[in-house]
């Protein structure tokens, strides 16, 4: 084990050194017994201003104080001169429709207009027509005419008994018929328009054949046929006539065949007429006029020349130019 004398002793040592420093400084002196000095210097009067030194850097910007009180309004300046017109802005949006206003009082009649041109002249009325049929059955007679039972509008024209029609008026007519019946064995029915008991010229027409039924034979070379069918005809023409014309429609089936006209159940029409003025009559053309003066002669042209073999007096006469022995060469 080591010995512990070293440590005591400087701890002893430290102890003096501590003790004997607090004794001088009671005595006023120091540690080595010499008179202890007053650290404390005596202030002498104060010396001249020396030169001012230099000036230092400026230092860093101290930190914003706070807003100050706000101070009394100024006196207001005078008026600035007035600016210059600024740029006109944009349009504002149209604003709400205002409420309708009282109705004014109404204005006085304006003066008429002039007179508009005259429209066309329309389409003219018919100015005569008739329609005559018949329902009922009857037999026309070969050469016969048509009897009609039945009349429907007339104007202008005169229903004269049954079997005619008088016109009253001059003029271009339409005229249309239709029959329905049998010649028993003729076959095809005709008919046609008449004018004065003459035929209208293209108002003739004929029925198509009926068709052929053939009876069981008795013996095997005989045999039996019927043209009993009823056909239809129809005819229509377009003729001048005069007023006082007597218009009837006639049975012109060849061999003076009569022809029968059905008269059905639901009574159908089985013969018909219909007549229409459809414009003036036309009349013949009128005699040629006197000739007129004669005209005023023209001026002479230029004399021709003369053919080879003409007889000529001097060569200028001949269209060769030459004239030998009077005669043009």
């Amino acid at each position: 084990m080591k010995s512990s004398l070293p440590s005591i002793s400087l701890a002893a040592s430290l102890g003096f050194l501590a003790l004997t420093l607090a004794t001088a400084q009671a005595q006023g002196t120091d540690r080595r017994g010499r008179p202890h000095v007053d650290p404390t210097p005596v202030v002498g009067p104060t010396g001249p201003t020396g030169p001012t030194g230099a000036t230092g850097s400026t230092g860093p910007a101290g930190a914003t104080g706070n807003n100050g009180a706000t101070g009394p309004t100024g006196t207001a300046g005078a008026p600035g001169a007035t600016g210059g017109t600024g740029v006109t802005g944009a349009t504002g949006a149209t604003g709400a429709t205002g409420i309708a206003g009282v109705a004014g009082a109404t204005g006085a009649t304006g003066v008429p207009g002039s007179n508009g041109n005259t429209g066309p002249t329309g389409p003219e009325v018919s100015s005569a027509l008739a329609y005559v049929y018949n329902t009922a059955a009857e037999v026309v007679a070969g050469n016969g005419s048509v009897s009609f039972g039945n009349s429907g509008p007339a104007r202008n024209i005169t229903i004269t008994g049954s079997t005619s029609l008088a016109l009253a008026m001059d003029g271009t007519y339409l005229l249309e018929f239709h029959v329905r019946g049998n010649s028993g064995n003729s076959g095809a029915i005709v008919f046609q328009l008449d004018a004065n008991g003459i035929q209208i010229p293209g108002s003739q027409y004929s029925s198509q054949l009926p068709p052929v039924s053939f009876a069981a034979p008795s013996s095997p070379n005989a045999a039996a046929s019927s043209n009993s069918s009823t056909v239809a005809v129809n005819g229509m023409v377009t003729a001048e006539l005069a007023v006082g014309t007597i218009i009837s429609l006639q049975n012109a089936t060849p061999l003076a065949a009569a022809v029968s006209l059905p008269g059905d159940v639901n009574n159908p029409v089985n013969a018909s007429l219909r007549i229409e003025r459809i414009g003036p009559l036309v009349g013949a053309t009128g005699m040629t006029g006197p000739t007129g003066p004669t005209g005023i002669t023209g001026p002479t042209g230029p004399t021709g020349c003369l053919a080879s073999g003409a007889p000529c007096g001097y060569s200028g006469q001949c269209c060769s130019g030459l004239c030998s022995s009077g005669v043009c060469q």
